[in-house]
């Protein structure tokens, strides 16, 4: 009761049909590489049967064109916005910086002395309230 060691063999050698035609998907790899790497793919005998590959060639290279497309397309508007971000940026700071110089206590006593209005020189007083004496 051994179990033979090579399945296969004895398998494609009880099938003698299968076993001439064993490795036909090999073959013809091999073959359709042999055709491509003699230039005979191109004979009109052959055309018809390379058409439907030199379709499938031909919309997988337009897609590639169409996705590099607009991934470059994509880069250029990421590249703009980076650019109005920064201009955005520089923007601010200058208002901040303007408006830190305008809201001064110094720069508003100037622009109000002309109205009349003074700042204070006397310091605000606290005012302390006494709390009422509350009985229920």
């Amino acid at each position: 009761m051994n179990k033979p060691v090579n399945s296969i063999r004895q398998k494609t050698a009880a099938n003698p049909e299968k076993a001439e035609n064993g490795g036909g998907f090999r073959k013809s790899v091999a073959n359709s590489i042999r055709l491509i790497l003699e230039g005979k793919f191109l004979d009109w005998n052959n055309f018809y049967q390379w058409f439907p590959f030199l379709i499938f060639l031909a919309v997988l290279g337009l897609g590639y064109i169409g996705n590099n497309h607009l991934a470059e397309r994509k880069i250029r508007e990421t590249q703009k916005i980076n650019l109005r971000i920064n201009e955005l940026k520089y923007e601010y700071m200058f208002r901040k910086s303007q408006l830190t110089g305008v809201t001064r206590s110094s720069f508003v006593g100037e622009n109000l002395a002309s109205t009349g209005i003074k700042p204070s020189i006397t310091p605000p007083n606290k005012i302390f309230l006494k709390p009422k004496n509350l009985q229920p």
